[in-house]
């Protein structure tokens, strides 16, 4: 069960001595309903990423494109939409929260960028208070907008999937095409870990 690899807390880097409550973060746009890779306007074959797209939006049931039925391979992840889509795959495998993570709404309540009307606050709080997971705030705020590294992406995927892949001290930017490699990598690795090699997965270049 994933739930044996999940850890606790959440870490605050550093505090800021002057804060305005922010706006509500509003997603640029709802995620459309795609259910098969032919759905998806900007992706062909020839993609490095496009199996593991399939594999997530036809397999795991994932919604990671936006509205206009695009996916933007080689934009930046969010923060946001990195939680949004981690989540997403806990609750779709069925795995349980583990009991008393968090108290809640303590550990969410220490970023003070998130507020509940935000489109990833759910999605946040459920991974911080019920499934333990550790996401660093900057200067006391999550920083939803912030392109998420491929350093915290990967201790991120660590904590769930329990197995180091790539450097953790990684600065650089994440792009969706990427992540949505790692991430594929990482569920066939849980599920037949035997099977996978260096091969027969495509590689993000992390």
């Amino acid at each position: 069960m994933l739930s044996r690899f999940l850890s606790s807390a959440i870490v605050v880097v550093a505090p800021a001595l002057v804060y305005t409550m922010p706006a509500t973060v509003a997603r640029e746009s709802v995620p459309a309903p795609v259910t098969s890779i032919g759905q998806v306007k900007d992706v062909s074959r020839n993609d490095p990423y496009y199996e593991a797209l399939r594999s997530l939006i036809e397999q795991y049931q994932l919604n990671l494109t936006y509205a206009d039925g695009t996916f933007r391979g080689n934009q930046a992840l969010t923060r946001a939409d990195f939680v949004v889509y981690l989540h997403q795959v806990l609750e779709n495998l069925e795995v349980l929260p583990l009991s008393n993570a968090h108290s809640l709404p303590a550990a969410t309540a220490q970023a003070r960028d998130i507020q509940p009307t935000d489109f990833y606050y759910e999605a946040l709080q459920e991974l911080v208070e019920n499934y333990g997971l550790t996401f660093n705030l900057i200067q006391g705020e999550f920083r939803p907008r912030r392109a998420i590294t491929k350093g915290e992406a990967t201790r991120y995927l660590y904590q769930v999937f329990g197995y180091p892949e790539g450097s953790m001290n990684n600065v650089l930017s994440l792009r969706r095409g990427e992540f949505v490699i790692e991430l594929y990598q990482a569920l066939r690795r849980l599920e037949r870990p035997s099977e996978v090699t260096e091969s027969n997965v495509p590689n993000s270049g992390f």
